[in-house]
């Protein structure tokens, strides 16, 4: 009777340590995760732009950057990408500036607009209209400057 309680109990006590252990991450790697999250969503502004200043913009390679810049959007939102210690200091680099856990409420309302301005991209992006894609474009990019201004270090970027 004993082995069958183990044999049914041990699986689950693995799983729970493993996920523990996969959940306590370390800030660097926090930190690593954060900043390749951002380079692509940089990756993906970038062919945005460099398709609609092209002469005949390929809808398909816009459509599918929108529709990554709405996923991390909504993924910067959702999850914690800045939880505390994942500051500069104590030998870790970011460009993210103490502002950001200094003014946590403005940080989190600028990471919102960002989420709801980025959450019709894809859909905008799928009607193929290159006019509204470019306004929808201008629109999220200034919500991301937005921020950037207030909170990223440019001199450690």
């Amino acid at each position: 009777m004993r082995s069958k309680h183990l044999t049914r109990t041990l699986p689950v006590a693995v799983m729970i340590l493993s996920g523990s252990a996969a959940i306590a991450a370390t800030a660097s790697q926090v930190i690593a995760a954060r900043q390749a999250r951002y380079t692509d969503l940089g990756k993906s502004f970038k062919a945005i732009n460099d398709q609609l200043k092209a002469g005949t913009p390929d809808l398909a390679v816009i459509r599918a950057n929108a529709t990554t810049v709405a996923r991390l959007a909504q993924l910067q939102h959702r999850q914690t990408w800045f939880p505390a210690g994942t500051q500069a200091g104590q030998g870790l680099k970011t460009a993210a500036k103490p502002a950001i856990w200094q003014n946590a409420a403005d940080f989190t309302a600028k990471r919102t607009a960002f989420a709801n301005a980025a959450a019709s991209y894809g859909a905008i992006a799928a009607k193929g209209d290159i006019n509204a894609i470019k306004a929808a474009t201008a629109s999220v990019g200034q919500t991301c400057k937005s921020c950037h201004e207030s909170y990223r270090d440019r001199d450690k970027s």
